[in-house]
């Protein structure tokens, strides 16, 4: 907490959103622990991010039998919001089905996890999903990958392409046959990524 005392500015206008695994935020903050999505909820949630329900459109008016599956996810995944969202992205992503995802959610989940380690622990679905996200960009291309694996160290908001295009050759194999080319650079030729 030491760290973000930093960036509260000193005069008390406005508000700082922190997120933090710390269960002890002192007088620095109130905690608000995320809320859980109730079954309900998640399967409305995941229906509408994988565009099967309109935005007009009731849980009730989903086929009974996507509903279920939605909910059964939902379950899954313990209702948390961002496990959610990272499950509907890849299921829209891929494409998928909610059920290709459920199962695919349940022969990883063990692997994945152990491959977590301690992190794991609070909210392991979070961690199972990202994880398959992240698998299916390495499959897809390990330039692409190595790209995450770097940018996941730096500052988002501005990250000097000198980086990769100085600095390529230190980034591995695949970053650096991308980064040497413009033209690969640029999304023009991403094959060679693979």
């Amino acid at each position: 907490m030491k760290l973000a005392r930093e960036f509260i500015p000193a005069k008390k206008n406005g508000h700082v959103l922190l997120t933090t695994r710390a269960q002890n935020v002192g007088d620095i903050a109130a905690r608000n622990p995320v809320q859980k999505m109730n079954p309900a909820e998640g399967a409305f949630f995941l229906l509408r991010k994988t565009g099967k329900l309109k935005s007009d459109d009731s849980l009730e008016s989903a086929p009974t039998g996507l509903r279920q599956q939605a909910e059964a996810l939902s379950k899954e995944l313990d209702g948390l919001p961002l496990a959610l969202d990272q499950a509907a992205a890849f299921i829209v992503e891929m494409p998928s089905s909610i059920e290709q995802y459920l199962r695919l959610y349940a022969t990883e989940r063990a692997e994945l996890l152990a491959h977590r380690g301690e992190l794991t622990q609070d909210h392991p679905s979070v961690a199972v999903t990202f994880s398959l996200a992240f698998k299916q960009v390495e499959q897809a291309s390990a330039a692409a990958a190595d790209l995450l694996r770097v940018c996941a160290f730096l500052e988002s908001d501005a990250i000097p392409l000198e980086i990769f295009s100085d600095g390529g050759q230190e980034l591995g194999e695949a970053l650096s046959a991308i980064a040497e080319s413009t033209l690969n650079w640029n999304g023009r030729s991403n094959q060679t990524a693979k």
